[in-house]
């Protein structure tokens, strides 16, 4: 994609659909930002940390909702998280 920035709205997702190659190859930082805080919250709970997903909130000043949502990225396979970072992430 050279040296230009394409910003792409969430309504253009039938444009990414036609036209994968617009979708940004850079590390998206709010997923990389996300998956960090999971790992970082999975192992809070894996070693007792915290007791509950409520507590870990509490805890982090976050609401637990949103921790909630986040760890579901422990669901994510393994090539999805290693693409992440690596901004090979696909679209959506």
């Amino acid at each position: 994609m050279g040296g230009n920035t394409v910003v792409v709205a969430a309504d253009d997702a039938a444009l990414l659909q036609t036209r994968p190659s617009l979708v940004p190859t850079t590390a998206h930082a709010v997923l990389v930002k996300a998956l960090a805080r999971e790992f970082q919250w999975k192992t809070m709970l894996d070693e007792g940390r915290y007791a509950s997903v409520r507590e870990l909130a509490d805890g982090e000043g976050v609401r637990s909702s949103y921790v909630a949502e986040t760890l579901r990225l422990t669901l994510l396979a393994p090539d999805i998280v290693e693409a992440i970072p690596n901004g090979q992430q696909q679209a959506g």
